[in-house]
């Protein structure tokens, strides 16, 4: 079964969230009891401090502990101080070097003999606050010094035990338990609810931009889809539909360029066919001329599949530039007299007066074709002039080149370096692209415009580092 982003996150989440609680459990639990003891220990120690002070009184001036008024007077203070905890406490006075208890609050003892050994060894050894284990049953417990203890007529030092069942804290351990247990149910209830709903917040827009691509690659590139989330999302919507544009663009040009280029082809080779038939049949008298036409009209053929070969191998990388530095007034004169002939032919004049020279790190004989098409260009819309203007700058190099014609009009100017464009007038449409590709590769930039003064203009810019 295929696995969907939602059922991932929703899987995701809830693995963070379950283990988030867990967590939290865990370490709510253990500083929980930590704080109970703590809590508990200082009850106790406040517990065994109110014994020694009770005792003590009930020694001074006595024969000894009144067993019966001591814990009268224990229960009357307990209710004063409002214990929390159910506590027991042990009076151990130290007699002929050893410890014996002779005072218990409670009248049933719950300690062993093995754990009054171990309390008496911790006491001796400094040890007040400890554990303890008596018939499988842990305790906290507080001891405390006392002096002056007296009992049978006799005066003795010792301690106070207070202590109290660790199942006190286990008690109210679990019960938080059940709290946090029922709090982390009712907890993931809610975080699947959530997650369920943000997950589907976030899928939902991916679904349908999923549908969009398929739409887009079933060529229906009308097909939008807008996203309104101010994050990633939106940027992937916007960059989908971009792309859908520039495809139909391109998608139309090319189908443009593939009308364009057959007509264009078409013509010659038509041409080709009848005066070849010609020849064939002895139409003509004189078979020189046909001959001509047809050699020129295959070296137009020729030009065209030319172009078309070299284009595709520039957009394929599959050519490759070799930089050098060359005087740029050099390479704008060598283009000039290429087609030079073409402008005498025409009577149009071509004007350029070389600046300060510099050298560029340029492919010359490509550059050279950039130009060439450039000025090729112009000498078919100008009146009678095509001019080359070069102009530095801190951080490039302008080179315009312009004519006195009627200009670009809008749809011109908007799809003038498309692939595949051609415009109203005569041409295959792969001349500017040719010298836009060339122009990249020389990390320039080329745009065109009209002029102030009338006709068109074509602006190179090179960086000069």
């Amino acid at each position: 079964m295929k696995k969907t982003i939602s059922s991932k996150l929703i899987r995701l989440n809830m693995s963070l969230v379950i283990f988030a609680l867990f967590l939290m459990s865990f370490m709510s639990m253990f500083f929980i009891q930590n704080y109970l003891e703590k809590q508990l220990i200082k009850d106790l120690i406040s517990e065994s401090r109110l014994i020694q002070r009770i005792s003590q009184n009930e020694s001074t001036g006595k024969r000894g502990i009144n067993k019966e008024s001591l814990k009268s007077n224990l229960d009357s203070n307990y209710k004063i101080y409002k214990r929390e905890f159910e506590s027991q406490s042990i009076i151990f006075a130290n007699r002929n070097g050893s410890y014996q208890p002779i005072f218990y609050s409670s009248k049933r003892n719950v300690l062993d003999n093995e754990s009054i050994e171990f309390i008496i060894k911790n006491v001796e050894n400094h040890k007040y606050n400890f554990k303890f284990t008596s018939n499988k049953v842990e305790y906290l417990a507080v001891a405390r010094n006392t002096k002056n203890i007296s009992s049978n007529n006799r005066t003795s030092h010792g301690f106070i035990l207070t202590y109290i069942s660790n199942n006190t804290t286990t008690e109210i351990i679990k019960g938080i338990s059940k709290i946090l247990f029922f709090s982390m149910i009712l907890s993931a209830c809610i975080c699947i609810f959530v997650i369920f709903f943000a997950s589907r917040k976030i899928t939902d827009p991916i679904i349908k931009l999923t549908n969009l691509a398929k739409e887009i690659s079933n060529r229906n590139f009308n097909s939008t889809f807008s996203i309104d989330t101010g994050d990633e999302l939106e940027s992937l919507s916007n960059s989908i539909n971009k792309m859908a544009c520039n495809i139909k663009d391109y998608d139309t040009n090319q189908k443009h360029f593939f009308q364009n280029i057959s007509h264009e082809l078409k013509t010659p080779l038509m041409s080709i066919q009848g005066y070849a038939e010609g020849v064939r049949d002895n139409v003509f008298d004189d078979n020189e001329k046909p001959l001509n036409i047809i050699i020129d009209e295959s070296n137009r053929v020729k030009k065209y599949v030319e172009d078309i070969i070299f284009l595709s191998r520039l957009e394929m990388l599959d050519i490759s530039f070799e930089y050098k530095f060359c005087s740029l007034n050099e390479i704008i004169i060598s283009s000039i007299e290429k087609i030079e002939s073409i402008a005498i032919l025409r009577d149009i004049d071509i004007i350029y007066n070389p600046s300060e020279d510099i050298h560029l790190n340029i492919d010359k004989d490509k550059f050279i074709q950039a130009l060439i098409n450039l000025l090729s260009n112009c000498l078919k819309y100008t009146k009678d002039t095509v001019g080359v203007d070069t102009i530095k700058t801190n951080n490039c190099y302008k080179i315009k080149i312009w004519d006195n014609g009627n200009g670009f009009n809008k749809d011109d100017l908007n799809k003038m370096f498309n692939r595949f464009y051609k415009g109203e007038k005569e041409g295959s449409g792969i001349g500017m692209s040719i010298v836009q590709k060339i122009i990249d590769n020389h990390n320039g930039t080329i745009s065109a415009s009209n002029r102030d003064n009338g006709g068109a203009e074509f602006t190179i810019k090179i960086p000069i580092n």
